[in-house]
């Protein structure tokens, strides 16, 4: 999975959210992933660098929604064909690359990634 897959997982996330691979594969074979969560700004869901999308911005999106960089992780990529293999992990159409840069640029600049995630991002 390259950076700008998209995907729902409903073993890993039975909620159904859209997640977007952020990165390349690490040595260790795991990506750096993230969710798109409903946008209320009275919640700051997506916490500092609120990347905000909408309809039109991607196939899945039906309303206002954030990129939920709280929730940004890496993930091993054996268990995410393991997943798509049983039926469980279900592709989507990949983020725009104008979409993907942004998404990343809010990761690195966000202080609640962890540093594992930020690493991933890095060249």
């Amino acid at each position: 999975m390259n950076p700008g897959t998209t995907f729902i997982d409903r073993d890993y996330d039975p909620l159904g959210h859209l997640w977007i691979v952020l990165s390349a594969p690490t040595g260790r074979g795991r990506v750096a992933v993230v969710n798109l969560t409903s946008h209320n700004p009275e919640r700051r869901d997506c916490g500092d660098h609120c990347l905000v999308l909408g309809p039109g911005d991607h196939p899945f999106i039906r309303h206002d929604s954030c990129v939920y960089y709280k929730r940004a992780r890496l993930r091993s990529l054996r268990a995410m064909r393991e997943d798509e293999a049983r039926g469980e992990l279900e592709r989507s159409e990949p983020l725009s690359d104008d979409l993907l840069l942004l998404a990343q640029q809010g990761a690195l600049a966000s202080q609640v990634i962890s540093p594992s995630v930020r690493a991933a991002l890095l060249p």
